[in-house]
């Protein structure tokens, strides 16, 4: 599917949405980070939701997934609370900072964005630069 670039009719349920956002939220909460793509192909094209409210709705699933990992990495001691808030302050600025310039710059150059950032950490990934 293409990230859509307006509203069209959903393609899918509510519920098959929902279906399809289970193993991926068992994915996130397994391994951590890298979802953020087929979750937005997941409501863009599923849904029908425009790309900035489908990372709009991706970064608050994966504040959930994420604070849920916390919690259990806390219960077990091995949460590194020198690293996390650093990590966290970050998170928070970047993402009010985002917010800002993805409705300053639109949908078309925030998807931009976000298909070369991804090419490129994934090229890091795979190329182990």
């Amino acid at each position: 599917p293409t990230v859509a670039r307006s509203h069209p009719e959903p393609r899918l349920t509510r519920s098959a949405v929902a279906a399809a956002a289970l193993p991926l939220g068992f994915y996130e909460g397994l391994l951590g980070s890298g979802n953020s793509i087929a979750v937005t192909i997941l409501l863009t094209g599923g849904r029908g939701f425009e790309f900035l409210r489908a990372l709009g709705h991706y970064y608050l699933m994966g504040s959930v997934w994420c604070g849920a990992a916390a919690a259990s990495y806390w219960a077990r001691g091995v949460l590194d609370f020198s690293l996390t808030f650093p990590a966290l302050a970050g998170a928070v600025s970047g993402g009010y900072l985002g917010s800002r310039l993805g409705n300053r710059l639109g949908g078309p150059a925030v998807r931009g964005i976000f298909v070369g950032a991804g090419l490129i950490l994934g090229g890091k990934l795979l190329l182990g630069w």
